[in-house]
Order: structure tokens, then C-alpha cells, then sequence
């Protein structure tokens, strides 16, 4: 009997393939209280699991079993996505969600009948990918995070006639406020890879030191938060290049008794231990080119009143809006944000107060749950404008024009943006 023959046809089942090698023993019986202490994207897919496990059949593919995961959610060992694949379309098929570390070959190489591909843009995926996507003649559904990124693949219309904007999940923990008065306490929220820029806050450091004497620094997690078996430099905190790269300043200032680095550590003792005595945030402190699709540990801060310190990404303009921290483009001023959050008590609790009241109204779990359950229905409709998202990359291409300094691209977008306003 098919799987969707003996659960009904509303409840199609969805699979997807993680390779959980990295986070094996990592227990994840209480997903839905916060992460757990792993990346945000393995995060994210296993919460998803638990808020469609209610109406749909779910199968969790990956080399070893998830620990903790709910009863009513299948396992099933497979090494690679072809094996998942081919398993899921041989019981009967349904939803297969394509995790974010894309195999484009498995859109080459699959031979089904009954399986749809959802594919989640949590990573973004090369040009290269996306072709293969394009003339895939596959049946396929896509996710983006952000309108920015759906206005990147703008080019390829069976993807945008196929796509839904579906923003990344928060979580809605219990809140503890944070003690007053303020301590000059910042946190960081992240691992420690090259991509996350902690580079940046290490060399700026010694600066809010100088400035703000009683400054502490907490760095949870690590250089092993996406795989615990990677291997760690001689002090345990990231892998030995990067290691050596993020102490030298911090050494070299003699400021080392002013940061603590804490390794992997649970969700609930992030929640409920360091964020209420923390008054700023840091996230991706990048400031140009990619290593950030949506950045949940910014809104992590946000639903504990803290404002945020980050670099000026797309991703983070969704994610931390003006008035609720600042974003930067250079070291120096990723100091300078630092210590003006630190020094001004008062502007530093309004600013928390507004990134509290935005992710509350912006980011809320059941439309988040509803928007996937739309996604994944028979009946699903892009709600795609191709007028309104022309409309869109114009602002997008002379907003990076303006960004880059670029004062020719910047005008001849400029008078492309009448020309169409007029048309």
C-alpha cells in the first residue's frame, strides 16, 4: 500500500534527507523550547518537523537516528540523497524536502513518480544549481527567506512560478527580563567559521575595552556547533588557523580575562542564564558578499528586549531593522555601536523594547506553520507578481549601486526606474 493511499490524501507524507553525522548525539527532545545547540538551518528543519508532524506522515532520512524526535515521526537510515530518494518515491511519494545543502545531481539523477521536491533555500545555492533546477522536468516547490533573496533568482520563472516567501522560525520561549541596571555585559550568538565574521568583533574588541573598562565578552558555541567531531586548535574554541586568527588581537591587547568562551551550550541555558544579563547582542558581523541568509540567533536577541550589533547584510535588514541595534561596514564602527549601546542605558532599553515589539508582530510561528502548510498543499498557487517584482530589483539593483558607491550604475538605474514607472 502507497503511504499517501493509507494516510489519505490530505496528508501527504514529507520526507527530507539530513546528514546528522556532525550532531548525532545531540538530543532534541525539546525542539520546540529552542535550539538545542546546532546551526540554525539543521535547527530549523527539525522544528518544522514538529509543527506539521500533527497533520502530515513525516520521514526523517539521514545516516543515523535523530535522538529524542517524536514517536510519530519515522526514521529511516540512508547514507546519501539518492538512497533517501529513491526509498521515499518507491513507498508512494509526496513532499521530499531538499535541505539546504543542495545536491543538484539529485534533480539529474532522480527517477520518480509520485514525489514532489521542496527546495529550502536556507544556503544559497550557485548559478550552476539553480540551471539544473531550471530544466529540471521535475516537479519542484520552492522556499525563500526573504523577498531579496527571490528578487536574486529572478531570472528563472519556474522557480519564481513555483516559489513562496516562508520566513525562518523563532521560537517563543519563556522571557526573563534583563537586570537592572544594566551590566556592560555583550554576547555573542553564532559559531566560530570564518563565514560567521567573529574576526571582526575580536579586532574591535580591544577598542570597547579602552572605552568601556568593565566590558565582559560571552562567547557561546564554536567551531564544532554544526559538526562535534570537527577538529579544535590547542585551546579548544575553533579550528587551529581560525583559533589563532580570533585570539592574536585579543592576546596581543592583553584583554583574554575580558572574553569568556563558553563552547556548544544548551538553548535553555543561553535563555535563561546569559541573555537576561547581557545588555548588546552580536551577530554575522560581514558587511559584503554572502554568509547570511536570514541570521535567527539576531532574533533570538529580539525576543529578549536586546539590541543587536551586525553587518550590513541583506539578510539582516530583515532581521534587524533600523532602531533596534546598529549594522556596520568596518571594525571600527562595529566598536563604536558597541560602546554607544553599552554607555546609553535608556537608548539601549528603547532600542530593545522596539526589536522586542517588531519580531513579536513580524515573526510569528503560526503563520510561519501556516505559510508551509500552504506551500505543501495540492492546490498551492505562487503568489508571484512579475510587475511588482521588476518594480522590486529596480529598487534592489540601485539600492546596491548606491551601497557600493557606484554613481554611474546608480544613475543609469535610476533613469531605467522612471522609464518603467512611466511605461
Amino acid at each position: 500500500m502507497l503511504l499517501s493511499e493509507s494516510i489519505g490524501e490530505t496528508r501527504r507524507p514529507i520526507a527530507f534527507f539530513l546528514d546528522n553525522s556532525g550532531i548525532k548525539d545531540v538530543p532534541l527532545s525539546d525542539i520546540s523550547l529552542g535550539n538545542p545547540g546546532i546551526g540554525g538551518t539543521e535547527f530549523a528543519y527539525f522544528l518544522l518537523a514538529d509543527l506539521l508532524r500533527a497533520k502530515h506522515e513525516l520521514i526523517i532520512y539521514s545516516p543515523y537516528s535523530p535522538k529524542g524526535i517524536d514517536r510519530t515521526i519515522r526514521w529511516r537510515c540512508c547514507q546519501t540523497q539518492d538512497e533517501a530518494v529513491s526509498h521515499f518515491d518507491a513507498c508512494g511519494g509526496g513532499h521530499y524536502l531538499i535541505t539546504s545543502y543542495f545536491a543538484p545531481q539529485v534533480l539529474e539523477t532522480a527517477r520518480t513518480e509520485h514525489t514532489v521536491f521542496v527546495i529550502w533555500f536556507h544556503i544559497d545555492i550557485g548559478y550552476s544549481g539553480l540551471r539544473k533546477i531550471e530544466e529540471s522536468q521535475l516537479p519542484f516547490l520552492c522556499a525563500f527567506l526573504t523577498p531579496d533573496q527571490r528578487i536574486k533568482y529572478s531570472l528563472y520563472r519556474r522557480i519564481m512560478l513555483s516559489s513562496l516567501i516562508v520566513k525562518a522560525p523563532i521560537v517563543h520561549g519563556v522571557e526573563k527580563p534583563r537586570s537592572l541596571p544594566l551590566r556592560p555585559n555583550v554576547t555573542w550568538l553564532g559559531s566560530l567559521m570564518p563565514f560567521k565574521h567573529f574576526e571582526i568583533l575580536a579586532d574591535a574588541w580591544p577598542l570597547v575595552v579602552k572605552k568601556i573598562p568593565g566590558a565582559h565578552l560571552y562567547v557561546p558555541g564554536g567551531g564544532n556547533l554544526y559538526n562535534r567531531d570537527s577538529r579544535l586548535g590547542e585551546f579548544g574554541i575553533a579550528d587551529t588557523v581560525y583559533e589563532q586568527r580570533i585570539l592574536k588581537p585579543l592576546i596581543e591587547a592583553g584583554v583574554m580575562d575580558t572574553v569568556s568562551f563558553l563552547g556548544v551550550v544548551s538553548s535553555s541555558l543561553i535563555t535563561e542564564k546569559l541573555l537576561p544579563q547581557t545588555a548588546v547582542g552580536v551577530v554575522n558581523l560581514g558587511y559584503s558578499g554572502y554568509g547570511e541568509t536570514f541570521c535567527l540567533s539576531a532574533l533570538q536577541f529580539a525576543q529578549a528586549s536586546i539590541p543587536v550589533v551586525g553587518g550590513d547584510l541583506d539578510a539582516l535588514k530583515y532581521t534587524l531593522p533600523f532602531g533596534c541595534g546598529h549594522r556596520i561596514k568596518s571594525t571600527k564602527q562595529a566598536a563604536n555601536a558597541i560602546v554607544d549601546l553599552l554607555s546609553h542605558q535608556q537608548k539601549n532599553l528603547r532600542y530593545g523594547k522596539r526589536y522586542r515589539r517588531f519580531q513579536a508582530k513580524t515573526y510569528r510561528l503560526t503563520e510561519y506553520r501556516d505559510n508551509w502548510e500552504r506551500l505543501l498543499s495540492p492546490s498551492f498557487v505562487s503568489d508571484i507578481n512579475f510587475i511588482k517584482l521588476l518594480w522590486y530589483k529596480i529598487r534592489f539593483r540601485v539600492r546596491d549601486a548606491r551601497h557600493r558607491g557606484n554613481r554611474i550604475v546608480f544613475t543609469v538605474f535610476q533613469r531605467i526606474a522612471k522609464r518603467r514607472i512611466k511605461q
